[in-house]
Order: structure tokens, then sequence, then C-alpha cells
């Protein structure tokens, strides 16, 4: 997983989808994130992502400081992609939503996709809440390894568009506040342009 932000007023998190089809050869994941940090703007954000030498699949959640909007892009081998403006509670888990691809079953996205439908989040404390939800005890949205889960929630993070920061928690988000609250803003440069007041946006991951 990955929480990323820049100088630019961009920030974006990551999350991990499964093609049938993918290149054995091509730019792997992990390289085409380092080419992201340089994007300027959001446009140049998705088309570093998009890049035709991608190997495999990813999903971002992408957000802008400036004008305080989101998206979600999912791309795919081939820097086949789409894009989807965010305007309000969306979710996205580990399975493509709006590219028709084939890919590999995933249990968990399913029941955790199936949990959002249930309680639907429209703040942030509700929106901690199922971050740390435990309700279903085989396929939870609080990862630890039960059941048929092999995979564990390493870290839950929450950027605020409006205040600048990035909440971070390594224990379930709703018990606690965050084990660490950092600013997007870098030292010694000037914060992006400034934008009228807006409703609270989010990006979460």
């Amino acid at each position: 997983m990955q929480l990323n932000w820049n100088s630019y007023g961009v920030v974006w998190t990551v999350n991990s989808l499964f093609p049938r089809s993918y290149w054995d050869t091509g730019v792997g994941t992990a390289w085409v994130a380092r080419h992201m940090v340089g994007a300027t703007d959001v446009e140049s954000l998705i088309h570093r992502a998009a890049d035709a030498r991608v190997s495999t699949a990813m999903n971002y959640n992408i957000g802008s400081m400036q004008s305080k909007s989101m998206w979600n892009l999912e791309v795919t081998t081939g820097g086949v992609h789409a894009v989807h403006t965010v305007d309000a509670p969306y979710s996205h888990f580990n399975e493509f939503k709006l590219l028709n691809v084939s890919q590999f079953p995933e249990a968990s996205s399913a029941h955790r996709a199936a949990r959002w439908a249930e309680l639907r989040p429209s703040n942030v404390l509700e929106l901690r809440a199922f971050l740390s939800d435990r309700t279903d005890r085989e396929w939870p949205v609080w990862r630890n390894h039960t059941a048929g889960d092999d995979c564990f929630t390493e870290v839950t993070g929450i950027f605020d568009l409006h205040q600048r920061t990035l909440s971070v928690w390594t224990s379930p988000s709703h018990a606690s506040p965050p084990e660490m609250e950092l600013s997007l803003d870098f030292p010694g440069v000037p914060p992006a342009a400034a934008s009228p007041p807006a409703k609270d946006s989010l990006l979460f991951m």
C-alpha cells in the first residue's frame, strides 16, 4: 500500500488489481510509482500512471489540494485506463470497477464491498468505523490473517485536503486518535494555491 503526496499539491493512494492478462516484460508498478512522484498536476499524474509500457494493473485514489477534487483511476496492462470523478462517498477494493477486464476473483474484496454497501459511511467517524470493521469474521474490512484471508492491514491513512494533513493508524482507527498526523506541505515550498471553501474531501485506502 502507498500513501503519496508531492509539493505540487497532488495526493494519491494505491491498491492492487489482478488482471488475468499481464506482461512478463514491461514497466513494473514500483517503477511507475516512482515516476508518478514527479507529476505537476492531476493530468500529469494520470498520464504517468497510464504509460503504455505498464506491465500490470493498479488502482489509484487521487486528490488535488488546489481544487479539493477527487478521482478514481484504474490502469491495466498496456496503460489502458478509466477515470471516475468522485463527488460522493465512493469505495474501491482490489477488483476492477470501471474497466471491463477479466480478473482473478478476490473474495476479500467482494466481502468488503458488501460491508460498505451495508454501512455506507458518509462522514469521517463513520469512515473510520468502516475501516476498522470486523463484523464479517471470515473476511473483515480490518484484516489480520483470519480464516481464509492471508493478508494484514498494516496501516490506515486518511488524507484531509482542507486541513492539508495525513492521519495514520497502525491499529483500528475507530478506537483511538491517529498515531501520526503529517503535514502535506513541504518546508520552504509555498503551499499549493488556495481555493474557495468546500465540503470535506477525504481520500482513504
